[in-house]
């Protein structure tokens, strides 16, 4: 692995002035889990923090899916995501400034 710090600074830079909410931090698909009634969560918050919702989603969906199936899905994965905020009271964010950042999050996973 070679010096990271440059890149480090760059994300953490990125998310001045972006809204904050908790990160998991580490939302790959073997901290998931499914209740006998179908209601899905996370578990191990170890990595808990404060960031921008971008960097949880980037990271589980380039962790959950192969390639080939993530960039044939991701925008309505992506699509799916901002309505389900929506529909739960959050605001979500423009589908175009949303793809930006959801793009810009892979470096983090």
């Amino acid at each position: 692995a070679g010096d990271t710090r440059g890149l480090v600074k760059l994300v953490a830079e990125r998310e001045t002035g972006l809204e904050k909410v908790f990160v998991h931090g580490d939302s790959h698909g073997g901290n998931v889990y499914q209740t006998a009634y179908g209601e899905i969560g996370l578990i191990d918050w170890q990595v808990l923090t404060r960031g921008h919702w971008s960097v949880d989603v980037a990271y589980h969906m380039g962790a959950a899916l192969d390639i080939e199936d993530r960039r044939a899905n991701e925008g309505e994965l992506l699509d799916y995501y901002l309505d389900r905020l929506a529909a739960h009271g959050g605001t979500p964010t423009v589908r175009e400034e949303a793809w930006r950042l959801y793009r810009e999050s892979f470096p983090y996973g």
